[in-house]
């Protein structure tokens, strides 16, 4: 993310400018409420039934924190393929999905 003296400029704080900027929505806080609390379910809604879901109740089971870690990262790359792609971007660029267009992004 690139952050410019533009804002400062023109008499916008950088905490407000940042907040109108960014990404997070309350689905966002609410999976990471849920992955806090239980990781495998966040990447269970994340990524569906996967190996990623296997991955992470492993993690889980071999530690608590590792699971939380995979978790966070899921929810950190759906996030960022988001911002990226626009809303359903992240299942586009995850699963390899070659026959997705602009149309299938804006939806």
């Amino acid at each position: 993310m690139h952050i410019s003296l533009a804002p400062v400029a023109n008499g916008i704080s950088i905490t407000s400018y940042l907040c109108a900027t960014s990404m997070v929505k309350a689905s966002d806080v609410l999976l990471i409420l849920v992955a806090i609390i239980f990781p495998p379910a966040a990447a269970a809604f994340v990524t569906g039934c996967s190996c990623d879901l296997l991955i992470n109740i492993c993690l889980t089971i071999l530690g608590y924190f590792p699971g939380h870690i995979h978790a966070f990262w899921l929810i950190y790359k759906k996030m960022q393929a988001e911002e990226k792609y626009g809303y359903g971007g992240f299942y586009c660029t995850y699963f390899a999905c070659h026959l997705c267009t602009a149309a299938d992004t804006m939806m």
